[in-house]
């Protein structure tokens, strides 16, 4: 997807870091992680990510 850039190394298990973003970036996020077998568990959530200028904010989602 274009505006999307993850950097892994800076991500941690409550937290994605995106680098490189632009206005295009914007928009409603959603994460979803799943166990692996035998319980294939999943859970979701979901935030708001607003570019403004050179800065941008996450709406956290605990």
């Amino acid at each position: 997807m274009s505006g999307i850039n993850v950097d892994i190394r800076k991500s941690t298990k409550k937290s994605v870091f995106l680098h490189n973003v632009n206005l295009s970036t914007r928009g409603k996020y959603r994460c979803e992680i799943s166990a692996e077998a035998p319980s294939f568990v999943t859970a979701a959530k979901e935030g708001n990510l607003e570019i403004n200028g050179k800065l941008w904010n996450v709406i956290k989602v605990d």
